[in-house]
């Protein structure tokens, strides 16, 4: 399929019942109508009957039945769909199985003008019968359990899903989404734009259309709040103007406009001394102005970070932390003076780490969305420790709900819940209450930044007890509301973030995860002691996988989850597609130093490497050369442009 070809789409300034068919020859600028928008037109025109307002559509996009068709192969709608049936199937060669027969029905028929629902572009599940329902066979025999997909699915739904998924952030659905909106939300929706627009349906369908409490007649009112239930119901009208087009963003940044935009995949510059000799980073985090690193004796160092030139030629300024200068200090006993770092007061936590866990393990840190507090786990006393990043060894709110050493902590992509898991095999999800900036929460607590705050509201949201090994790796996503939980017995499960009840689980006894990814486009990326890189749908499809010839040592993904980094140790820093797990770039580590840790500026376009060393160096990540250099199967051509958080 090509994505770059305005004949692969719909007419997005139409509706439905305005496409044209397969078969129906037409130009490429839709500047003909179809034959059945002619047929919708005459209907309208010669309407004539008094009790009835004229319609171009008897039907509706939003049909409550035509959705439980779309998704008869999943629960509940499977159940729905049987309670409106009276209690079976319909009959098979009527039920939906076939997206190139759907497509064709949708174009040629008078009765149907159905749009797609959300499930096209997020979960192949609608596409199987993973719940072996008793769905038949058509007349010809075929059995129409799995759903058919096009040849450019190449047999498989997530496959579909994914292209679908690229599809919509294409060019052209960019470029004309707004004329749907206009359509289903917007000034064409009703009046006489919408006549013009060939886009009246029957009047019952509108909010508003018949007030049901003044008809006194029950059979009557029965009948027509039967009607609304079933024939659908158009949306709230939200906008009365045409509504803008999309602002047409930089493919590499995801911004209008940018400081400083990467070319090129190489180092721009490496950092020496940045912490302790010998002092491994063990996590690192960009926000503002400011580059945040905990080494794995847990010292922080706030570095500024400014995306202009510097005067050595840099592309951007980068400025070491200069809170821990050297001094000169003499050994016990009298021996060679030797120079180490001032390192009062800049502990993370305040508390030792508890000796059983990894000292350098990126999963016990994490930070505020403003950077001014930085949250510390692993701590001897089986606390979560919230500290301001000007005096990190002074915290200002400490929980303690675990009854064991926490062992990772993660904030969902929002910033609006931390994840918590533990050794005592439990799953805790904390509400966060701080709010951007000192003088909003010195208003909230009446203490301000260096008195006590409160930074997560100290009931637990939620407490998960599904695990019943110790916790190794959490994640939680806003955008799908899930939360990832995997343990030391190889079991991973999917929670709702909202409520707490199990999505997903699925136990993989031969492997232990590390590292955990929830993307916004509804995949988890994983690495196991098994040596593989996973990527998995939140239903449980495999989508790639992909064994490492070293073991990964760090790992990040962009926003949008179309791109990863890891980091291995054979001193290599590679970018995959997450499509397929293909390899699209290595950067070469010159220093023979192990990375322990990977982080991203905020605009992703650079990477940050922490070294063994307790170096860093800086990697430009030019995202519009990787996305050329990008192929997914079943797509023809270079795909569409990539943005930060375009999902």
């Amino acid at each position: 399929i090509d994505l770059n070809s305005a004949k692969t789409f719909r007419d997005l300034s139409k509706p439905m019942g305005c496409q044209y068919a397969r078969n129906e020859e037409r130009s490429g600028s839709f500047d003909q109508p179809s034959k059945r928008e002619k047929f919708f037109q005459d209907r309208y025109r010669t309407w004539s009957d008094p009790n009835i307002p004229k319609f171009h559509y008897g039907s509706h996009y939003l049909a409550s039945g035509t959705v439980l068709q779309y998704l008869i192969r999943t629960e509940p709608f499977c159940s729905m769909f049987l309670k409106l049936q009276g209690g079976h199937f319909d009959f098979a060669d009527r039920m939906f199985s076939s997206i190139p027969g759907a497509w064709e029905s949708a174009t040629t028929h008078s009765q149907n003008v159905a749009e797609l629902t959300p499930e096209f572009f997020y979960s192949a599940a609608f596409l199987e019968n993973r719940n072996h329902f008793p769905l038949g066979h058509s007349q010809t025999g075929a059995d129409i359990s799995e759903v058919t997909l096009p040849p450019w699915a190449h047999g498989s739904p997530s496959l579909f899903v994914k292209i679908n998924r690229e599809a919509l952030e294409c060019d052209y659905v960019s470029h004309n989404l707004h004329n749907w909106i206009d359509l289903i939300f917007g000034f064409k929706q009703r009046g006489p734009e919408a006549v013009k627009a060939c886009n009246i349906f029957f009047y019952l369908t509108y909010e508003g259309a018949v007030n049901t409490r003044a008809i006194t007649d029950t059979v009557m009112r029965e009948s027509i709040e039967s009607q609304i239930v079933n024939y659908g119901q158009v949306p709230h009208q939200l906008f009365f103007r045409p509504h803008p087009p999309k602002e047409q963003q930089d493919a590499n940044t995801g911004q209008s406009s940018g400081l400083w935009k990467p070319r090129g995949l190489a180092a721009v510059f490496s950092t020496q001394g940045i912490g302790s000799q010998n002092d491994p980073i063990a996590w690192i985090m960009q926000v503002s102005d400011v580059v945040l690193t905990v080494s794995k004796s847990r010292y922080l160092r706030a570095h500024r970070w400014i995306p202009f030139p510097d005067l050595v030629g840099n592309p951007f300024t980068f400025e070491p932390d200069i809170k821990l200068p050297a001094f000169e200090v003499f050994q016990a006993g009298g021996g060679k003076r030797k120079s180490e770092p001032y390192t009062r007061g800049r502990k993370v936590g305040g508390a030792n780490l508890a000796p059983t866990v990894s000292q350098s393990s990126h999963l016990h840190y994490d930070a505020t969305n403003d950077g001014n507090i930085i949250i510390s786990a692993g701590h001897w006393d089986s606390s979560i420790r919230f500290s301001p990043t000007s005096e990190p060894g002074r915290p200002r709110q400490i929980i303690k709900q675990h009854r064991d050493i926490v062992t990772t902590i993660a904030l969902s992509s929002d910033g609006q819940t931390l994840v918590s898991g533990s050794r005592d095999t439990l799953v805790i999800l904390w509400d966060v209450v701080w709010k951007a900036g000192r003088a909003a929460n010195a208003a909230v607590e009446g203490h301000g930044l260096y008195g006590l705050v409160r930074v997560v509201d100290e009931k637990p949201r939620l407490v998960l007890s599904s695990h019943i090994s110790p916790i190794t790796c959490v994640a939680a996503s806003s955008e799908i509301g899930a939360v990832a939980s995997a343990d030391e017995g190889g079991e991973l499960i999917l929670h709702s973030l909202h409520d707490g009840h199990v999505i997903r689980s699925v136990s993989y006894p031969e492997r232990v995860l590390s590292f955990l990814i929830i993307t916004s486009d509804a995949e988890l990326i994983s690495y196991s002691s098994d040596q593989f890189l996973r990527v998995e749908g939140v239903n449980g499809e495999q989508l790639a996988s992909r064994h490492m010839e070293s073991p990964v040592c760090a790992l990040v993904a962009t926003s949008e989850g179309k791109l990863l980094i890891t980091a291995q140790e054979n001193l290599e820093v590679s970018v995959w597609s997450t499509w397929d797990l293909r390899l699209l770039h290595t950067y070469p580590i010159v220093d023979d130093v192990v990375v322990t840790t990977l982080g991203l500026t905020a605009d992703e376009s650079v990477i940050f490497v922490g070294l063994q060393s307790g170096s860093m160096r800086a990697l430009t990540l030019d995202r519009e050369s990787l996305r050329k250099k990008t192929t997914m199967k079943g797509i023809r051509g270079v795909l569409s442009p990539w943005y930060k958080n375009a999902s």
